[in-house]
């Protein structure tokens, strides 16, 4: 029999879940935003937008606080450890939400925040396939744009230009809907009054928040639950030792040769035109078909999750700056789509594919992201199934690289540099990250450290622009994947598909959580 105290739990995220997702629609029926739950509510109403309105803030601060507080009074020494898990897993939901909305306020600051709401939910309504969703879609976003600019006093220089940059994509986007046959023309005036209203929003130069702030987001919301100074050693760490490896295994291909030019010498395959999400696709089909054979994913939830290979947005590619994956809120799952970031690429020129697109489709589907999500989709626990962690999915997705290395499916030198040589791109990512909202870093700095993480030059400054408008993500791809190599080393190497699984059954929980089933599973 289950006690009140287990009970609890349960209760109040189903009020907490119902609550998010009445006041944040399109928010928390994306994976875009990592500190909403991904929650989507019983009946959809497709006139309405997320309210981010001071007047809702005010009343949602008041309930996430007082959330807080029930969750901290539900306490008993006979609870479950997964009871106590999920506790912590809803006040560390309220808690960074809270932050989110107060202290960091994203929505008072990043013009392109309220561009990626508009865009995900008129994606969201063509994709349902019903007409009206549509028409309710886009005859309020004009209310919604309205809402923004009223929010945005005073933006920072950058985020303003990256929202006019967006506001441009953005319109061509809806053109092109237009042309398409659909009815987006009040969508379209909306954006277009509101890139107007940009040009004339007071700016302000500096876009980093306190340190205090931003170091409670990168120790607290993205779960690394350490110091700047320690994290900063961990990643200085990390990118001198996979430096030193890439050095030793690049002499090892070509003596006395710089691994830059090993790297780019390295034989590409001739992509044919349009044909780019048709390779990556066969590719994903090898991951899934290894995954299946070391026992990584059962064939039933394999054949029920497919992967959907699709090109960035053109609307999105302002903030966007690599490949990703995005997987709809729903039990049972369904997949999700690999989305190609195709602009200013160099591993994907004309010559041809280079074969790093192997270990780019494996980090976001199989056994990456895609693994993950539908896994978490798929547990028991429907607690856990909304719930994402920044550190844990990108972590994880860092160390399933490495675990198709341990499984035999990547092999060799080649391969060997490759990975060692993302590593270490990760790294230099998270330590610019740090740098750039510290102060130890300008943008061109910044750049320069992306050239030597092996980005092009043109990519180098627009990637580091962007970086600007998600403090701290950076970080969670290298402690992540630290995180999950030491948990491999002490309880994986015996059992690798038993490792993989328990892993995948308990949802995105934290670390030491992660540490104790581990434990627990191996005696």
């Amino acid at each position: 029999m289950i006690n009140s105290s287990e009970a609890q739990p349960a209760v109040l995220a189903r009020e907490i879940f119902g609550t998010l997702a009445e006041l944040f629609p399109v928010c928390c029926a994306s994976d875009e935003f990592y500190y909403f739950p991904q929650v989507v509510g019983k009946e959809r109403n497709w006139s309405s937008w997320d309210d981010f309105s001071d007047t809702s803030l005010q009343h949602l601060s008041g309930k996430l606080s007082g959330w807080q507080e029930d969750l901290s009074s539900v306490s008993d020494p006979d609870m479950s450890r997964e009871a106590v898990t999920d506790v912590s897993l809803l006040k560390h939901l309220c808690g960074t939400l809270l932050e989110q909305l107060t202290e960091v306020a994203f929505h008072r600051s990043q013009p392109t925040f309220y561009l990626s709401v508009a865009n995900i939910g008129i994606a969201e309504a063509i994709e349902s396939g019903e007409k009206e969703a549509l028409i309710d879609r886009v005859s309020t976003l004009s209310d919604f744009l309205v809402m923004g600019m009223d929010n945005l006093k005073v933006v920072p220089e950058i985020f303003r230009d990256r929202g006019a940059e967006m506001a441009d994509r953005t319109r061509e986007w809806f053109q092109a809907l237009a042309q398409g046959g659909h009815l987006i023309s009040p969508a379209l005036e909306a954006v277009e009054k509101y890139g107007d209203r940009l040009k004339r929003i007071p700016v302000k130069s500096d876009f980093r928040l306190p340190e205090e702030v931003f170091s409670r987001i990168v120790a607290k919301h993205m779960g690394c639950d350490m110091g700047i100074e320690q994290i900063l050693a961990e990643l200085e760490e990390e990118a001198s030792r996979m430096k030193e490896f890439i050095d030793e295994v690049s002499d090892a291909m070509s003596p006395g040769g710089a691994w830059q030019d090993v790297y780019e010498n390295m034989p590409r395959q001739p992509v044919g035109e349009g044909s780019l999400p048709g390779m990556f696709g066969k590719q994903i089909d090898e991951l899934m078909a290894h995954c299946l054979a070391a026992e990584m994913v059962s064939p039933e939830l394999a054949q029920t999750c497919p992967v959907k290979v699709g090109n960035v947005p053109v609307s999105l590619s302002a903030i966007r700056s690599a490949d990703s994956y995005s997987a709809k809120p729903g039990h049972p799952p369904a997949g999700g789509t690999f989305y190609i970031f195709d602009e200013g690429n160099s591993e994907r020129s004309a010559s041809g594919l280079h074969p790093e697109y192997r270990m780019t489709a494996a980090h976001e589907t199989w056994p990456g992201h895609h693994l993950l999500d539908i896994s978490r989709w798929n547990q028991k626990n429907p607690l856990r199934r909304p719930l994402e962690r920044p550190l844990f999915y990108e972590g994880w997705a860092c160390f399933a690289e490495q675990l198709m290395f341990e499984t035999g499916y990547f092999s060799g030198h080649q391969d060997l540099l490759i990975l060692a040589k993302r590593r270490m791109r990760h790294a230099l990512r998270g330590a610019v990250d740090i740098s750039l909202h510290t102060g130890r870093m300008d943008i061109p700095a910044a750049a320069r450290t992306l050239l030597v993480a092996g980005y092009s030059r043109k990519l180098a400054e627009k990637t580091a622009l962007k970086y600007t408008l998600h403090p701290g993500y950076q970080v969670c791809y290298t402690i992540g994947l630290r995180r999950f190599t030491s948990l491999y080393d002490r309880f994986g190497k015996d059992d690798v598909s038993g490792f993989v699984r328990t892993i995948l059954a308990q949802g995105e929980i934290p670390f030491d959580a992660l540490e104790r089933v581990l434990s627990v599973e191996s005696c």
